[in-house]
């Protein structure tokens, strides 16, 4: 999913929603819209709503940690420019991915690893 945000690629980003049809993207709370977004059509329109607002969005993914087969957190590092400002911004973030039935069930944002395992620890 990283790569596919990275490198706009509508069509992966599609697939994933049709092997995930049950995913939900819970973004961060400093985002400009924190709600969760549910099923693949929310998360594609998520994804382009991203792709309007910065002209470069990309994430280096800089640790795994699993946390047992149905959960691991990733240490992710953000870069994203503006596409009306041009600002650009770097930021770290805590992702917890979670499956359920064989699928990626969510994706659930935090500013720190402590908190995206405590989320896990509540799962």
């Amino acid at each position: 999913l990283y790569e596919a945000m990275s490198k706009r690629d509508v069509a992966a980003l599609r697939a994933f929603s049709d092997a995930n049809p049950d995913f939900e993207w819970q973004p961060s709370p400093y985002e400009l819209d924190p709600s969760v977004k549910r099923g693949g059509r929310k998360t594609l329109a998520y994804s382009q709503e991203l792709f309007e607002s910065f002209d470069q969005l990309e994430t280096e993914v800089r640790e795994v940690i699993a946390l047992g087969p149905e959960a691991a957190i990733f240490r992710v590092h953000h870069r994203v420019r503006g596409a009306a400002s041009g600002v650009e911004v770097e930021r770290d973030e805590a992702h917890l991915w979670m499956k359920k039935d064989g699928r990626i069930a969510s994706l659930r944002e935090f500013a720190t690893v402590e908190e995206a395992r405590e989320c896990a620890l509540r799962s």
